[in-house]
């Protein structure tokens, strides 16, 4: 299952993401294209759960 997540834009529109692949257990802070139906968290939630993911064995891929 793959989950995406985007926080709040800022005052220059810009976002960060969060790309969760369950099947593969590898997540990616980097997006190729522009997430619409993505969750939208904060950005300190954000950082939690790339933490519990690094706990948790998952891998970090860049090239989604």
């Amino acid at each position: 299952m793959i989950i995406e997540f985007k926080t709040k834009a800022n005052s220059y529109g810009h976002r960060n993401y969060l790309r969760i692949d369950t099947d593969k257990k590898e997540y990616s802070t980097f997006c190729y294209k522009m997430i619409v139906d993505g969750i939208e968290i904060k950005a300190a939630e954000r950082k939690n759960l790339i933490k519990e993911l690094q706990e948790n064995g998952f891998t970090e891929n860049d090239r989604y």
